[in-house]
């Protein structure tokens, strides 16, 4: 099954991954050669639809900016003595 992830959208970006199939949880996992594997969560960070996906991502980019914006008032009202 293909989906479009948004676990990593802030830093590499929206990816299209081939995974397994839903497990009862919701979860679905993309498995390496190397043995090893990614987690994702349908609906959270993983989606059918790629209009989805960019959906989330816009949520993601629009929360990670107010965190910022409220570190830098923070960071701007404080003195050193």
């Amino acid at each position: 099954m293909k989906v479009w992830t948004t676990k990593y959208a802030l830093t590499a970006g929206i990816e299209v991954v081939n995974v397994g199939e839903e497990d009862r949880d919701g979860y679905v996992y993309t498995e390496f050669d190397c043995g090893g594997c990614i987690q994702y969560h349908l609906g959270k960070d993983a989606f059918k639809a790629k209009a989805e996906a960019l959906e989330n991502a816009e949520q993601r980019r629009s929360k990670k900016i107010a965190s910022l914006k409220k570190q830098i008032k923070t960071l701007k009202g404080m003195e050193f003595t």
